[in-house]
């Protein structure tokens, strides 16, 4: 068990990346540390008198426990070479004060001095791990480590007022063996493997906080590379890939407002859907020039080849292979439009001729999102219509090319739709 937890741990400081390696081993050889104060715990409980087998007893116990507060601060952000320092002159202080009680044999002040040492260890953390908390940056291994260094803190600050009482008035009544021997080794030993879990449990935690954070920054980098692909083969802009993105966002959060596809439409879903558009048309990476860049309309033979475009970005998107979940949901939202976007709620699209809610969703609202900016913006066949034209031959094609839900909530959203149009319309 204590081989596990000591892979476990070295694990857990080895992927963090701003510690020095030299300290990668220090929660595990805190760990040995205490283990190791038993065994001469138990050698010191055979000999007549208290010898030094207590004395480095209690040092490793303390040194286990300064070296658990430093790992604190180290985790709260509040570690520096001030602290380190003032441990190690505190535990040098208490190793002196502890050896002279033990020589004049005065238990009680021994017990006193080692019970102030340890208060001081779990407040010192204490008050950092509580001002994180405070600023509202906690995670429930932080709340409970919290918990813990102040039960701790509690305990120890208890058992030095009972030993200063002892000091005063010798007399004093006893607490059975809570507070003494057995009772308060087996107390200390219960706080110290708690934290130390804790601890190692919070650096995993910071590990996986810092791998989907670096799995976010690949995914927003793969999706700039694909979208940067994308307008390097066409003739749109990059402001048509903004008031597209928009459109989706728009009619996708009206959807919701409407009460309708609620279980699909979350806030998540919602944002995957919004960095997905700009992917819509990325097929046409594989369209020949002479076709991509006519000026003037298609023929009915380069139309055919025009249309290969969303199946080329179906099978684009299909071979963007990632370990990440999140961007694996982003990529295959972008195929289901990029695949789709041309499909009619009718059956008369391409490239399936798919139909009604067979059509996945995300291709249903970029298809009305695409075909509006089309409308209002110029091309080398035609000029760009009104904002009214473009509305008024939208609703006219409801039941027709698009979902009906969808025109509905388009017909809510055209004045927010001209806005972004406005806003981010092309520069002549």
């Amino acid at each position: 068990m204590l081989g596990v937890y000591f892979f476990k741990s070295t694990i857990a400081l080895s992927t963090s990346k701003k510690w020095p390696q030299r300290a990668t081993l220090l929660l595990p050889l805190a760990l040995v540390l205490f283990c190791l104060s038993i065994p001469l715990y138990g050698l010191n409980a055979f000999a007549k008198s208290p010898g030094i087998s207590l004395l480095f007893a209690n040092l490793l116990i303390t040194v286990s426990m300064a070296i658990v507060a430093l790992l604190i601060f180290h985790l709260t952000e509040s570690l520096s070479e001030k602290k380190i320092y003032l441990m190690l002159a505190g535990l040098l202080v208490y190793a002196m004060c502890f050896e002279v009680f033990r020589h004049s044999g005065e238990t009680v002040k021994r017990l006193t001095i080692a019970s102030l040492a340890m208060t001081l260890i779990f407040l010192w953390p204490l008050l950092s791990v509580g001002g994180q908390l405070w600023q509202q940056q906690a995670s429930i291994h932080l709340k409970f480590l919290a918990a813990m260094l102040f039960s701790a803190t509690c305990f120890w600050f208890i058992r030095t007022g009972y030993g200063i009482m002892n000091i005063i008035n010798p007399d004093t009544i006893g607490l059975f063996d809570l507070l003494e021997g057995t009772g308060l080794r087996l107390i200390a030993a219960v706080f110290s493997v708690l934290l130390m879990l804790t601890i190692s449990n919070r650096f995993f935690e910071l590990s996986l906080i810092r791998s989907q954070a670096k799995a976010q920054n690949n995914e927003t980098q793969m999706l700039s590379s694909l979208t940067a692909l994308s307008l390097a083969r066409y003739n749109e802009t990059g402001q048509h890939i903004l008031r597209t993105q928009k459109y989706v966002k728009q009619l996708a959060l009206r959807l919701r407002q409407l009460g309708l596809h609620t279980a699909y439409l979350d806030d998540k879903k919602i944002e995957d859907m919004y960095k997905a558009a700009p992917l819509h048309d990325i097929g046409k990476v594989g369209i020949p020039d002479q076709i991509l860049h006519k000026k003037g309309r298609l023929n009915a033979e380069e139309w055919i080849v025009m249309k290969t475009h969303t199946t080329i970005g179906e099978n684009v998107l299909a071979a963007a292979d990632t370990t990440s979940n999140d961007t694996q949901s982003i990529l295959a939202i972008a195929l289901e439009i990029a695949a789709g976007h041309h499909e009619r709620w009718d059956g008369m699209g391409y490239p399936r001729g798919m139909k009604g809610e067979d059509i996945p969703l995300p291709a249903r609202i970029m298809a009305l999102a695409d075909v509006y900016d089309a409308l209002i913006s110029h091309r080398v066949y035609k000029a760009a219509w009104s904002h009214e034209e473009a509305c008024k031959d939208i609703i006219s094609r409801s039941g027709k090319q698009f979902d009906p839900q969808l025109v509905q909530a388009f017909v809510l959203e055209t004045t927010a739709f001209q806005a972004i149009a406005l806003k981010f319309q092309d520069q002549a």
